[in-house]
């Protein structure tokens, strides 16, 4: 088990770090082609609803910003999750299993984002094109589903897991 959690943990932090940095160059080969005023931000539709200098660097690398905190946040807290107990009563064969839950859910959380800011985000930014509205709503789901995908594991671990009954002994 831990051999294919260390495998999926490599492959998704390849495929973020990888798109933050693919986007973040393509958008620096593409910034002297860029009109002096570029849409920086979108509505909810999609179309820019801010419009900026090219000056003001902020505005235009946000999305590239926003994915590398996410990344180092998930990385950090994947190396703190293979090495702090959770503080939960159950046995290792649980702790072992929650660890692997926690750094599934940070690894998709760190893809997903990096998807939308540095993938889709930088794209149109790239493009000066309307955001991809699509890719949005299923970003967002993918973080519903995986939210609700952790929360239940945690309840089914901590309860199948629990310390202090005796072997062979069912839970209700």
């Amino acid at each position: 088990m831990k051999q294919y959690t260390n495998t999926i943990h490599i492959i998704f932090t390849v495929v973020g770090w990888g798109l933050l940095c693919i986007s973040l160059l393509c958008f620096l080969f593409t910034w002297n082609s860029l009109p002096q005023k570029i849409g920086v931000h979108f509505d909810e539709k999609g179309n820019f609803d801010v419009i900026s200098d090219k000056e003001n660097v902020f505005h235009a690398f946000y999305p590239y910003i926003i994915s590398l905190i996410t990344l180092v946040f998930c990385e950090v807290f994947a190396f703190l999750s293979k090495r702090v107990k959770t503080g939960l009563k159950i046995n290792e064969t649980g702790e072992r299993k929650l660890r692997w839950v926690s750094m599934i859910f940070s690894d998709i959380i760190k893809v997903d984002v990096t998807i939308f800011f540095s993938g889709n985000w930088g794209y149109s930014l790239i493009r000066q094109q309307p955001l991809n509205i699509g890719i949005t709503f299923c970003v967002f789901h993918v973080l519903l589903v995986s939210l609700l995908f952790m929360v239940v594991s945690i309840i089914f671990i901590s309860v199948k897991y629990k310390t202090g009954r005796k072997l062979g002994e069912e839970v209700l």
